[in-house]
């Protein structure tokens, strides 16, 4: 798993062009070399660029003062291995090569790594006394880790790059609400919808209609609109925010659906009519695409994992989180985290 060449070609590329050493420091670290020696070597390298001196081969010699670094470099073949590296005729355009399979080396090295760890780990006595979701949180942290290291860094985006395109685009399909409908058709104008990234906070005092806010929108987008949303949901079972739906769907009361008495005739409808319209959204609901997930007690990684899943079986579009635990005075608010206050 080991990628010497590569290692010893990007270190070449940067010796004999010292301006390329831009394009690699934010994309290498010295943990990435395999071999020791490439590894001080491009210590060396990165801090005399930092101090904005050439990074010569005598340079790079002179500034390895620790033993272990400088032996490593010695096993290489020392200064005359330096010479060859400045001295190679490696094409300067095929740096971005050699640093994805410099970062690919290292990322199995890691992976394999972590997966002798994980054997070990979920064979000891540690491993005996957590449940299922903290096991998997384990393995999810130090994947987690490894791909902060292995992802190529691309932050910096030069304006009018993909303007042609986007534009193109758009032109193709003209909506004056390009991202999804929610149904409130003010809230939608303003917002251009909601876009793909975006995080939408719902926040307001206790019993002010935030749940039946979400509901609604998520009926708008599931049911009317036909686009997969998936619904978390602490406070409410299935057979609970089922009937609300059917009410924000019919018209009739939600008290009425509940106690059955929409078989009734009373003032929201004879019960001829209400029953039709609970068998016309019966059938909006089969063919609709709301997935209901009741969950009092969740985990993080309860909710990565099911929204994952179900993002690659369903193609869920918006995921919905309906949570609000707000303490009974205040002393206890303020002793709370902020994310505890807040329905999503």
């Amino acid at each position: 798993m080991l990628n010497p060449g590569s290692e010893r070609n990007l270190l070449s590329i940067c010796l004999k062009n010292n301006e390329k050493i831009v394009d690699v420091e934010s994309q290498i670290f010295a943990e990435h070399f395999g071999v020791p020696g490439h590894k001080y070597i491009f210590m060396a390298m990165m801090y005399l660029y930092s101090k904005r001196i050439k990074p010569t081969p005598l340079a790079i010699a002179e500034v390895l003062n620790n033993e272990t670094a400088r032996k490593a470099v010695e096993e290489l073949g020392g200064i005359e291995y330096l010479t060859l590296l400045e001295e190679s005729t490696i094409p300067p355009e095929t740096l971005n090569i050699f640093i994805e399979k410099v970062k690919q080396s290292y990322t199995r090295r890691m992976l394999y790594s972590i997966a002798d760890n994980v054997s070990k780990f979920v064979k000891s006595d540690k491993a005996e006394v957590l449940n299922p979701s903290e096991l998997i949180s384990y393995v999810e942290e130090k994947l987690a880790d490894l791909s902060v290291n292995s992802t190529t860094s691309n932050e910096v985006y030069k304006m009018g790059t993909t303007t042609d395109e986007v534009l193109k685009e758009r032109a193709e399909h003209p909506s004056q609400v390009p991202g999804l409908e929610v149904g409130w058709t003010q809230y939608d104008r303003y917002t251009n919808g909601a876009q793909p990234g975006d995080l939408i906070i719902i926040c307001a005092p206790s019993k002010t209609g935030k749940s039946v806010t979400l509901t609604n929108w998520a009926t708008k987008l599931a049911i009317k609109d036909q686009i997969p949303i998936l619904y978390f949901d602490t406070e409410m079972s299935e057979r609970e925010q089922e009937d609300r739906i059917l009410a924000n769907l019919t018209g009739i009361p939600h008290d009425e659906i509940i106690s059955g008495m929409y078989v009734m005739n009373t003032i929201h409808g004879t019960s001829e009519e209400k029953v039709a319209k609970l068998k016309a959204a019966r059938e909006e609901l089969n063919m609709g695409h709301y997935y209901h997930i009741y969950m009092p007690q969740f985990t993080i990684e309860k909710v990565t994992a099911l929204a994952r899943k179900f993002q690659m079986q369903m193609g869920i579009k918006a995921i919905f989180f309906d949570y609000i635990k707000v303490p009974s005075n205040e002393s206890d608010f303020r002793s709370i985290q902020e994310y505890q206050i807040l329905t999503i």
